[in-house]
């Protein structure tokens, strides 16, 4: 409802305009043209206007009003092109400082025009060219008196503008500018209307009943007084009043069917079937829709041809070219950015892969070469611990050589020492010993030779056969197999007697022998030796 209320208040702005500024003409052709006007006769209105404006020697001031009566007439029709037209021409035409707010007025004009298609670039460009003029030097020129209405028609235009955006509370702001003290009662009508819409859509309802029954009481016949009873029967009807509602519209269906305003006989149409809607009126309530939609649609369609005129106005051979030019430019450019895109996908996506076969080479790589490291480490620990073992081996036939040896020779100290001995009994001792220690020597030969060579294959026959013996219950089963005694394997492997009969004992268990274990040991090694040539 907001578009058209702005249009119409452009529309009454002129004519309370016109009015102050009385045209010299003693048949009075002001008060005619205005008659013409609040009777509705827009069309008597515009031939007689075009009429006036064909007279020679016509003073400016008088022309200017009469171009204005025509702007409203065909703003009241809706022929929004042709007003253009006519506000663009009244600028156009060169005047002395003193009626520069016609000029004020022109772009004011434009900017209810403008807004009501929202196209809110031109009519805020119309706007700032309006406050330049009343900004500048030259204004102080003009009279007082038509500064005063000029600049009220300003303040509510800018109303309209901030109420357009939203910010109600700057419209409120400029609607308390618009002094309404020492205007006529049409503009009155208008700053009433105006600010009990403002006042409504921030629900002070009370505050904007009180300003419509102001504009409704003022004796002025025009299509804005009839927008303000639709808006005083809306809240009415926010009140579940329809029956006031309902006799206010009807005082004012004489006047709602002479408008040409399809937007307001909408409105109005819309808020009789609210009316009737609440007083549980059906098939009247439908009617009332029927009427509302159809005048909304030739309002929407004769808008929307208004726009295409105005479009079609503005675009000269000239701006069509560059229009072409800037389409070819932009396609030109879209068809670039698309091939500089196709051809970055492409370079990503030929990244992409490089990538993925790369890595898939480092991994294969990466692989074998933890699997060659693997090997490597696995062979050379396989080594050392061959060698660790072969040294301990070697350690263990030295540890016994110097065993046996500390032996004899503490059995030849002894014998030296020996008290009722003859020194041929002692020497005789002495050779019986070193033939011992020769004997013993022999063995640690034969020790050695198992545990580098053979005891491995003797340990692992034993393994299969009794799974369950221990590592240090096969090297028992290779001492025994050297025929060395129990003292022997002591001190060889620095154990006490009793822990080397507890291996023993093990090995009986294990091997389930029931004789000598010594016995059945070397019975065994010697079946092996015959069969692998075992301790040769």
């Amino acid at each position: 409802m907001w578009s058209y209320m702005s249009g119409l208040l452009g529309v009454v702005m002129f004519l309370f305009l016109s009015s102050a500024s009385p045209l010299p003409d003693p048949d009075n052709d002001r008060a005619m043209l205005r008659q013409l006007f609040e009777d509705g006769a827009t069309g008597r209105l515009t031939a007689v206007c075009d009429s006036l404006l064909k007279l020679n020697g016509m003073p400016m001031n008088r022309m200017l009003e009469v171009m204005h009566f025509k702007s409203m007439s065909l703003m009241a029709e809706q022929r929004s092109n042709e007003c253009v037209n006519m506000f663009n021409q009244g600028i156009s035409i060169r005047k002395p400082d003193s009626l520069k707010y016609w000029d004020v007025r022109f772009y004011l004009g434009l900017n209810d025009i403008y807004s009501s298609f929202s196209d809110m670039e031109d009519a805020d460009n119309c706007m700032l060219r309006a406050q330049r003029i009343i900004e500048s030097p030259e204004w102080k020129r003009v009279d007082s008196h038509q500064r005063a209405s000029t600049l009220t028609q300003f303040w509510l235009a800018k109303t309209v503008a901030a109420q357009s955006r939203g910010d109600l509370k700057e419209a409120i702001g400029y609607w308390r500018k618009a002094s309404p003290e020492g205007i006529g009662d049409p503009l009155k009508l208008t700053w009433l209307g105006l600010g009990g819409i403002l006042h409504y859509k921030t629900g002070d309802t009370v505050r904007a009943l009180s300003l419509f029954d102001k504009a409704l009481r003022l004796n002025v016949h025009n299509p804005n007084k009839l927008l303000v009873a639709v808006y005083k029967a809306e809240i009415l009807n926010f009140k579940r009043k329809p029956i006031e509602a309902l006799t206010l519209l009807k005082k004012y269906s004489a006047q709602e069917s002479s408008l040409t305003d399809n937007e307001i006989r909408h409105s109005y149409w819309l808020t009789v079937a609210h009316s009737y809607e609440q007083l549980d009126l059906g098939p009247d309530a439908a009617a009332a829709y029927d009427k509302s939609v159809s005048y909304s649609h030739e309002s929407s369609a004769r808008k929307a041809r208004e726009l295409n005129a105005i479009m079609a106005r503005r675009l000269t051979p000239e701006k069509v070219e560059s229009l072409q030019q800037n389409y070819d430019n932009t396609r030109r450019i879209t068809w670039g950015i698309c091939i500089a895109a196709l051809i970055l996908m492409l370079m990503v996506a030929t990244l992409t892969l490089a990538f993925a076969s790369y890595k898939r080479r480092f991994h294969n790589r990466f692989g074998e070469l933890r699997s060659q490291m693997q090997s490597e480490t696995s062979e050379k620990l396989t080594t050392l611990a061959q060698t660790l073992e072969q040294n301990e081996q070697q350690l263990k036939t030295a540890m016994m050589k110097m065993s046996q040896l500390d032996n004899g020779i503490r059995e030849i100290q002894s014998e030296i020492d020996a008290e009722g001995k003859t020194s041929d009994e002692r020497l005789r001792s002495i050779r019986l010993s070193l033939i011992d220690i020769a004997h013993n020597s022999s063995a640690a030969e034969k020790y050695d030779m198992l545990f580098t060579r053979e005891s491995r294959r003797f340990m692992g026959s034993l393994s299969e056969r009794w799974p369950a013996l221990s590592k240090t219950e096969l090297e028992m089963c290779c001492y025994i197999a050297l025929d060395l005694s129990t003292r022997d394997i002591a001190g060889l492997t620095h154990r006490s007697v009793r822990t080397v009969e507890a291996v023993k004992y093990s090995l009986r268990k294990k091997m389930s022998i029931t004789g000598s274990t010594d016995a059945f040991v070397r019975r065994l090694a010697k079946e092996l030796s015959e069969s692998i040539n075992f301790l040769t």
